[in-house]
C-alpha cells in the first residue's frame, strides 16, 4: 500500500501494485530494451571478473553483478553472485565487503517475500557494520530492518528501527538518508490513521530528495502522498500523485516502482466504482507480479482481483482469488494460520451466499405473501361488496314486503270498513223498513182523521 525505502543503491518495495494491460505491452519493450543495456553491462563486468585476481576487486565485482542482476529483477543470479561475494569477503576477511553482501541478500530475500531470511541477513550485516563502526552502514540496517518489520505489521518494531536510523543520520547530517527515513516514518504514521504526522514526514521527505533529484525518491514520495489523500477523500489530488510517480518511475525504468503505482491508481480506480478498469490494471499486476517473483507484488494483486471479482457479482472467482491472496498473505507472516484462514474465508463466501440466497428467498416470499394479502384483501372487498348488495337487497325486500304488507292491511281495513258501513247501511234500511211497517201510513191517518170530523 504504501512505498517504503531500502537505503542501499537498488529499488525499494512496495504492498501494493497494478499494471494496465495496454501499457504493460508498450513498457514491456522498452523495458527490454533497459535491461538489455544492464545485461550488457553485466556482460562486461563477468568479462572482467574472468581476469581479475585481486580478491577485493572480485568481491566488489561480484557484488555488482548481484545488484545490477537484482535491478532487472533475475533475483536467482543476483542470489547466487550475493553468496559469492559473501563466501570470498568471508575468506579473506573483508569485513565491510561481507556487510555489503549480507545486505543485498537481505534485499534479495525481502524482495521474494522470505522474511525470515531477510531479517536473518540484515542482522548479519548490522553486527558487521557495528564492528567496524561503519555509521552509515549501521543506520541503513537498523532502516532495512524496519522494512521487514513494517511488512510483518510489526508497527511498533519497524518505527523503533526507522527512528533509530534517522538518528545516526541527523548525526552524520545525512540528508539523503533522512530524506528515506522520514518516507518509512511517514508510511507508519500512515498505518498508525495519524495522517498529520504522515503528511508532515512525507513533505520533508518530498523536499530533501528533491533537493538532490533524487527522482526514484520523488516518485516514492508522490505515491505516498497520494495513499494520503486517498485516505482523506481527496481522490482527485490522490490521482494526480499516483501519475506523478508513475512517470518518474517509467523514466527510471523502474519495474517495481511503476507497478505499485498502477496497483494504487488500480485500487483508486476500484474505489471509484471503475470496475473494468481495475480488474484490467489487476489482472496486468499480476502477470508482471509474477515475471519479478515478487510475493509481495503478488500476493496484492490477487487481494486486489478478489475485490474486483466481488464487486462484479464474480463470487467463485473472487473466493478463489481470495484463496491465493490468503495464501500468498500467510507465507510472507504465518503459514500455519494459511489452511485455518482460506477455510474461514471459504465458509465467510459460503455464508455470503447464503445470506443473499436467504435475503433472495425473503424478498421472494415478500412478494408471495403480499400478492397473498392483495388477493385476500379482493377477496374481502369482495365479500364485503357481495355482503353490502345482499344486505341493501335484503333491506330493500324487507322494505317492499312491509310495503306490500301495509297495502294489504289498508285493503284489507278498507274493504272491512266498507263491509262495515254496508252493514250500518243495512241495518238503517231494515229498522226503517220495520219502522214503516209499524207506523200507519199517512193515507190511514188523513182518513181516520176526516171521520172525527
Amino acid at each position: 500500500m504504501k512505498t517504503i525505502t531500502s537505503t542501499q543503491t537498488f529499488p525499494g518495495k512496495w504492498k501494493y501494485h497494478i499494471f494496465s494491460f495496454f501499457i504493460l505491452s508498450i513498457l514491456c519493450a522498452w523495458f527490454s530494451n533497459t535491461v538489455n543495456g544492464k545485461n550488457h553491462k553485466i556482460d562486461s563486468l563477468k568479462t572482467i571478473l574472468k581476469t581479475e585476481q585481486a580478491d577485493t576487486s572480485r568481491v566488489k565485482t561480484l557484488y555488482e553483478i548481484s545488484r545490477l542482476s537484482y535491478w532487472i529483477a533475475d533475483f536467482d543470479s543476483a542470489l547466487n553472485y550475493a553468496n559469492e561475494a559473501l563466501k570470498l569477503s568471508e575468506s579473506i576477511n573483508f569485513k565491510r565487503a561481507a556487510g555489503d553482501a549480507y545486505n543485498i541478500l537481505g534485499a534479495i530475500y525481502m524482495y521474494k517475500g522470505n522474511y525470515p531470511e531477510a531479517l536473518k541477513n540484515y542482522t548479519a550485516s548490522l553486527k558487521i557494520r557495528e564492528y567496524i563502526r561503519d555509521k552509515v552502514g549501521i543506520s541503513d540496517s537498523y532502516n532495512n530492518i524496519g522494512n521487514i518489520y513494517y511488512y510483518q505489521q510489526n508497527y511498533e518494531k519497524a518505527q523503533e528501527n526507522y527512528f533509530a536510523s534517522l538518528k545516526i543520520r541527523e548525526e552524520l547530517g545525512d540528508k539523503k538518508g533522512m530524506g528515506s527515513s522520514y518516507n518509512n516514518i511517514g508510511n507508519i504514521y500512515s498505518e498508525l490513521g495519524d495522517f498529520e504526522q504522515a503528511l508532515k514526514n512525507h513533505l520533508s521527505s518530498l523536499k530533501i530528495r528533491q533537493d538532490f533529484d533524487d527522482k526514484q525518491g520523488i516518485a516514492s514520495s508522490y505515491l505516498n502522498l497520494g495513499l494520503i489523500h486517498e485516505h482523506q477523500g481527496n481522490y482527485s489530488k490522490a490521482l494526480a500523485s499516483y501519475f506523478t510517480a508513475l512517470k518518474i518511475f517509467e523514466e527510471t525504468a523502474d519495474k517495481s516502482g511503476i507497478v505499485s503505482s498502477f496497483i494504487d491508481i488500480g485500487m483508486l480506480e476500484l474505489k471509484l466504482n471503475n470496475i473494468k478498469s481495475a480488474k484490467t490494471y489487476l489482472g496486468d499486476a499480476l502477470m508482471l507480479s509474477i515475471e519479478n517473483d515478487s510475493r509481495e507484488d503478488i500476493k496484492s494483486s490477487y487481494h486486489g482481483l478478489s475485490m474486483v471479482d466481488s464487486a462484479m457479482g464474480n463470487y467463485l472467482s473472487s473466493l478463489i482469488h481470495f484463496k491465493l491472496y490468503i495464501s500468498y498473505r500467510d507465507s510472507l507472516i504465518n503459514e500455519e494460520n494459511t489452511k485455518q484462514l482460506v477455510q474461514q474465508q471459504m465458509q465467510y463466501e459460503y455464508d455470503k451466499k447464503e445470506v443473499l440466497l436467504k435475503e433472495e428467498q425473503a424478498r421472494q416470499l415478500a412478494i408471495t405473501e403480499e400478492e397473498s394479502k392483495r388477493q385476500k384483501l379482493f377477496l374481502i372487498l369482495f365479500a364485503a361488496i357481495a355482503l353490502a348488495v345482499a344486505v341493501i337487497a335484503a333491506i330493500v325486500f324487507r322494505s317492499l314486503r312491509i310495503t306490500k304488507k301495509q297495502k294489504s292491511i289498508i285493503e284489507e281495513q278498507k274493504h272491512l270498513v266498507e263491509e262495515k258501513q254496508k252493514e250500518v247501511l243495512d241495518s238503517i234500511h231494515y229498522a226503517k223498513r220495520i219502522q214503516q211497517s209499524l207506523l200507519p201510513t199517512e193515507k190511514f191517518i188523513e182518513r181516520n182523521l176526516r171521520k172525527f170530523k
